[in-house]
């Protein structure tokens, strides 16, 4: 059991650090837009199936990159639009989209899995596994370090005043709209570079590779926000990539233990539970703690 475990952890980081993305789509839309979001489980399927015809048809990887962002950053904002327009919850837009999306994909790739064995790819086959963990963090770092910095901006404070509250800052004369977009997009950006990379990196597209990834990711995130209480908008982007690779981790252990594949999503629907109910009794310790304390002067 330990041997196969310890075989699985390479495997776990590497799937932990491509899937992290996918977390900090999660982490936008959840976190700091507050708002719940199906569509970055349906881009990340969009990205892997327009990054299957792309190298397919031998186009270069930075081609394919820009391809998948305008694509799955404009069925992101699609999103928000449609929610913002008809005026109906963030929710039931991101079904309906995830809905239509099957049959994009379908019509995209031409068939519901494409093999990419023979295409060019960001990972270097037949090489040192260092360098494919490098290729890994950097397509993880980058993204998250433009990210930080657009929070920092005048217009990344907006956008997240705007998460809060969205009347008061209407009332400041900015729009909620604008910045639903952006959130949409950025969510749909991000889940759709880890599909992109989770496609090159398998070496096959197909339909179904997204099923369940959005409560994988939220796993990761919780789990992430336990191993790394997010204290500071830095701490908040880092923990999906800590949760991530934990969970994967986690997960491996599992497999270790003898359950079948097919029982993941049902530990992962245990893990979500259980990291819930850790963090509710944690906050009720802590506030208990913090009343319990004596008020006024030295004992």
């Amino acid at each position: 059991m330990l041997s196969i475990f310890l075989e699985l952890i390479p495997l776990s980081i590497m799937q932990g650090l491509i899937l992290s993305l996918p977390a900090t789509g999660i982490m936008i839309s959840f976190r700091l837009f507050n708002t719940a979001d199906l569509t970055p489980e349906g881009t990340f399927t969009l990205s892997a199936a327009i990054t299957g015809v792309c190298l397919s048809l031998q186009l270069s990887l930075p081609l394919t990159l820009l391809y998948v962002i305008i694509g799955c950053g404009s069925i992101g904002a699609l999103s928000r639009y449609i929610s913002h327009t008809l005026n109906i919850d963030p929710l039931l837009s991101g079904i309906i989209i995830l809905t239509m999306l099957f049959t994009v994909y379908l019509r995209i790739m031409g068939t519901s899995n494409l093999p990419l064995f023979d295409a060019p790819s960001l990972f270097l086959k037949n090489a040192d596994d260092s360098l494919n963990y490098v290729i890994a963090c950097a397509f993880v770092i980058i993204p998250l370090i433009g990210l930080y910095g657009y929070l920092k901006t005048y217009s990344g404070l907006i956008f997240l005043a705007t998460g809060k509250n969205p009347i008061l800052c209407k009332s400041y004369g900015f729009s909620p709209l604008n910045f639903g977009l952006i959130a949409g997009s950025l969510a749909s950006i991000f889940s759709g570079i880890g599909g992109s990379l989770m496609a090159q990196y398998q070496e096959f597209a197909d339909v179904n590779m997204g099923i369940g990834i959005l409560v994988q990711a939220l796993a990761s995130l919780m789990i992430g926000e336990v191993l790394l209480p997010p204290q500071s908008m830095l701490r908040q982007l880092i923990a999906p990539i800590i949760g991530s690779i934990a969970y994967q981790i986690i997960s491996a252990f599992i497999i270790s233990l003898g359950l079948a594949p097919t029982d993941l999503k049902l530990m992962t629907g245990v893990l979500v539970l259980a990291v819930i109910f850790m963090r509710h009794h944690n906050i009720a310790f802590f506030n208990r703690l913090a009343t319990s304390k004596p008020k006024g002067g030295k004992s």
